[in-house]
């Protein structure tokens, strides 16, 4: 197992619309990054190296304010997600799909694999959620698609919309 450079190039190039996809899909499977409870705990890796504990939240983590995901739901999600995509934009964020509901995390580099959002029916609405698509706050979060990650149709907090994504699991 390298120290994650490879997968950091592979990453790279696929931002700028270059490069294999397989050959990003070998080193994200070669590179470590979630591995199952133990001793009742998650163990997470980072490119560098792997740290035992619980999920870590990035310092602009939003789910208190706009989605309220449970802890539990995010882990679910992370540890078995039905399809994984990096963002095409400049950060390479990782966004981990399980049903209709979203878990984005940062991509390499500083505070990777921190959870930054999640969105989704598992969540209310929240007050952005309501403002932009009508409906009570406290309503359930909206469906997140296939599609909508791949064309680039989720809502960010700066109220344009995330990258699109490709899928690479």
């Amino acid at each position: 197992m390298g120290d994650g450079a490879a997968l950091v190039e592979r990453m790279a190039e696929r931002r700028v619309g270059v490069g294999d996809p397989g050959a990003l899909v070998g080193e994200l499977r070669r590179a470590l990054v979630l591995v199952p409870y133990d001793r009742g705990g998650l163990w997470t890796a980072e490119f560098g190296g792997i740290r035992e504990g619980k999920m870590r939240k990035s310092s602009n983590y939003r789910t208190d304010t706009r989605h309220q995901f449970s802890d539990e739901r995010v882990l679910e999600i992370l540890k078995n997600p039905d399809a994984v995509y990096q963002s095409q934009g400049q950060r390479g964020n990782l966004s981990f799909r399980q049903g209709e509901d979203v878990v984005i995390t940062k991509g390499p580099g500083a505070g990777g694999g921190d959870v930054i959002t999640a969105y989704g029916p598992a969540g209310p609405r929240g007050e952005s959620g309501a403002g932009a698509f009508g409906g009570s706050p406290d309503d359930p979060g909206l469906p997140v698609t296939h599609d909508d990650i791949v064309n680039g149709n989720i809502p960010d907090s700066r109220g344009g919309t995330m990258a699109p994504a490709d899928q690479i699991r």
